[in-house]
């Protein structure tokens, strides 16, 4: 899909579920980066972050079931359709360094990058432009309750929210040429899953951290969610920039994940 298009603000449609929020002035613009390579820069944060389905980790299995794992996670992951106001963004010409699978095994307590259940994730979805976009994915990740239990519990560590957002600003990455680099004082903030009746709450965190690229910087704010439905865990993981994202909006599209999940039982 071309990105030459007017894109639309990126809290379009989430502005009639929370009240709208003051904009900080955009700052001035990045020299040789076009809006098209930082979405890019966008959707390698959104894949790199699905490597937290690490959180239900701990075994993994083949579905016995009349649908097939792919087609369970493809009815229960999310759309172009959920996210109006979005588009597919693209990797190519991005790449990521700095060892994720070993930087988060580390929060976990494992001295070794973790085997990762079968997982399943949605595209990419963007929206916005320049200094100012946003990045989500979901996944569906088949794994079993004990794990998906000791992952929650490992997950509950006062250290854990704070060593993810570490491992996250701790990751380079390459854009076109461009290097993109943390400009340090990561923070990890508390977040809550929705309430529900057919989910049970493995994690869910913001972290704050900051890019540098061609020397600016700006702030990035990446949301983790993961929920567990049964023997499954559903995951969110939203990427915005200058601002947080709707969190109102998040909890939306969790308890939209949460609800067709628990419509899949197997």
């Amino acid at each position: 899909m071309a990105d030459a298009d007017t894109s639309p603000e990126f809290d379009h449609w989430g502005t009639e579920l929370e009240e709208p929020v003051e904009r900080p002035e955009r700052g001035p613009p990045l020299r040789g980066v076009s809006p098209l390579r930082l979405a890019g820069i966008a959707a390698v944060i959104a894949a790199l972050v699905a490597l937290i389905v690490s959180l239900a980790g701990g075994g993994s299995r083949s579905p016995a079931a009349a649908e097939s794992p792919r087609a369970i996670a493809a009815a229960v992951n999310l759309s172009l359709a959920d996210v109006r106001g979005f588009r597919i963004g693209s990797t190519a010409g991005v790449s990521v360094g700095g060892s994720p699978d070993a930087s988060f095994a580390r929060c976990l307590g494992a001295s070794a990058p973790l085997a990762a259940p079968p997982t399943f994730s949605s595209p990419d979805f963007v929206s916005g432009a320049g200094l100012q976009f946003v990045s989500l994915e979901s996944t569906v990740s088949f794994t079993t309750r004990s794990a998906l239990a000791q992952e929650a519990a490992a997950a509950a560590s006062p250290r854990f929210a704070g060593c993810v957002a570490d491992a996250l600003a701790s990751l380079t990455y390459r854009a076109h040429g461009l290097a993109i680099t943390s400009g340090g004082g990561a923070q990890a903030t508390p977040l809550s899953l929705p309430p529900s009746k057919v989910a049970r709450s493995v994690f869910a965190s913001r972290a704050s951290l900051t890019w540098s690229v061609n020397g600016l910087n700006f702030p990035v704010f990446v949301d983790l969610y993961v929920a567990g439905v049964g023997r499954d865990a559903v995951g969110l993981f939203v990427l915005s920039t200058e601002q947080p994202y709707s969190v109102a909006t998040e909890d939306r599209l969790v308890s939209l994940l949460e609800t067709r999940a628990a419509l899949h039982p197997h």
